[in-house]
């Protein structure tokens, strides 16, 4: 029982490293003081789901890389995100245009680099030979 009233204590100050408010049981518990870190912190807003709602730029940026890396159709899914992305792409046109070609930018050195990368001098054999 004591070691819950230690939790619970660090739970509700929120101080220093001992903070745990990127956890949902925080957001259930003190929704306001965690909201108003989730506007200034991009990591704890995407752990609560508000990634787009307060950082649509970030959220824009990260879609377009992660589309990239991992699925061309890949977005960021949080309640509203197909909205908020669709208001950013027509309320910052010019932004959302910079986004990309700076994205473009990031795959064509990347595509650079991996063309660059020297080939091995030996090739690899399935079957060990000895």
């Amino acid at each position: 029982m004591l070691q819950i009233q230690k939790w619970w204590s660090e739970l509700c100050n929120a101080q220093g490293k001992k903070d745990y408010d990127w956890s949902h049981l925080a957001a259930r518990y003190f929704r306001d003081r965690v909201d108003a870190k989730c506007q200034t912190d991009p990591s704890l807003a995407v752990a609560h789901g508000v990634f787009w709602k307060y950082h649509p730029t970030k959220a824009y940026e990260w879609e377009l890389r992660l589309q990239d890396e991992i699925a061309p159709d890949l977005t960021i899914d949080e309640l509203d995100s197909d909205l908020d992305r669709q208001t950013f792409e027509q309320d910052k046109p010019e932004l959302v245009k910079q986004l990309k070609d700076k994205e473009e930018k990031r795959r064509e050195r990347k595509r650079k680099k991996d063309d660059d990368e020297p080939l091995p001098l030996f090739k690899e054999s399935d079957d060990n030979e000895d």
